[in-house]
């Protein structure tokens, strides 16, 4: 399904075939927000990108995406910190003792990557995350989410649309069409990406044994 199909069956509804008082940019810019909602909260726009580290340098450009869920340096999963780990970590407190080693954590700041400790060598820092979605202005253009998301984006247009008309019972309705897709979807992803369904491990750091206690 691309934009066009959906602004055929959006203005179809609309009953206005061709742009008069809702214009094509005007729902192109519905479009997007559905679907920047439904990369925010279903995280479905995955993607992955890399870049090589620098020996002694400590900080890299953050790449474009919504949400990191996994980073990765020398094929090692990362440990997220904020600053208060970080300055722990450093001592900074202390008077400061910057380490140079084999990089056990990371920590994001505006649109940089920090890694600690900093990489005593070069290699590959793999991102795992949530893509920012592709703009979408014109009939031929692809929609970012999964193809099971599609027939939702015309809910959320519809029900802005009819805002803009002051229609109070069609924008309600198509509203409530748009709530109940996004827990549909929500579902589905949840499912699909077998997201913690048992609760069997809940954080990295309660892998625990019987015999060695918290390893």
């Amino acid at each position: 399904m691309t934009a066009g199909d959906v602004l055929t069956s959006v203005r179809s509804q609309l009953y206005e075939p061709t742009a008069t008082f809702w214009a094509d940019s005007e729902l192109y810019g519905y479009m997007n927000q559905a679907e920047q909602e439904i990369a925010l909260n279903i995280k479905c726009t995955q993607c992955q990108t890399s870049t090589t580290t620098v020996t002694a340098q400590s900080m890299y450009t953050r790449p474009a995406m919504y949400y990191i869920d996994r980073l990765t340096w020398d094929k090692v999963k990362l440990k997220k910190i904020d600053f208060t780990d970080y300055d722990a970590l450093q001592r900074v407190a202390y008077g400061g003792l910057y380490t140079i080693g084999r990089s056990m954590h990371y920590y994001e700041y505006n649109d940089q990557i920090g890694l600690w400790p900093i990489p005593a060598y070069s290699a590959t820092i793999d991102v795992y995350g949530v893509a920012i979605p592709a703009t979408i202005n014109t009939t031929t253009a692809a929609f970012t989410v999964p193809v099971y998301f599609h027939n939702m984006i015309q809910d959320y247009v519809l029900y802005r649309a009819f805002a803009k008309d002051q229609n109070e019972n069609q924008s309600k309705f198509f509203k409530q069409q748009w709530d109940q897709d996004m827990v549909r979807a929500y579902t589905y992803w949840r499912h699909k990406t077998n997201d913690d369904l048992y609760q069997v491990v809940k954080e990295e750091d309660s892998y625990r044994n019987v015999e060695l206690g918290i390893i």
